[in-house]
This record gives structure tokens, C-alpha cells and sequence, in this order.
């Protein structure tokens, strides 16, 4: 259910950025998303975000299909 729904947010963004791309006079791609930026921020602070890592909402979801019985 939880890849349903990123399947279906992916899906949202991915119009959001041909809807900008069809109506934008001059695009490039660094103006609908700039990987390169992204990839620098990834890099600077690789050690940063590996801490920074919540899994509350993992635990939850977990916890949750777990008690989740098909069939009613």
C-alpha cells in the first residue's frame, strides 16, 4: 500500500514537471530539477544525513502491517 502511494506521488511530480515543461518558453533541464546541485548536497553531507535518519514512521507502518489481517 505504502509503494502505492509513492507510486502515485511520483506520478504527481512527474506531471508537475511536464505541465512546467510545456509552458515554459525556454527550458533546460537544470531548471526542472538540478541533479547536480542535489548530487553535491548528497556528497558535502554524506556522514550528516546518515544520522539525521528518523524511522518513526517506518516503525508505525511496520507495526501496523503487522496487525493488519486479509479478509477482514
Amino acid at each position: 500500500m505504502l509503494r502505492d502511494v509513492k507510486n502515485y506521488e511520483d506520478m504527481a511530480v512527474q506531471a508537475i514537471f511536464t505541465a512546467r515543461a510545456q509552458n515554459e518558453k525556454r527550458v533546460n533541464v537544470k531548471k526542472l530539477f538540478n541533479a547536480e546541485k542535489v548530487r553535491k548536497q548528497i556528497l558535502n553531507n554524506q556522514s550528516e544525513v546518515a544520522e539525521e535518519k528518523d524511522f518513526t514512521l517506518f516503525n508505525k507502518a511496520k507495526e501496523a502491517m503487522k496487525k493488519y489481517k486479509i479478509g477482514g
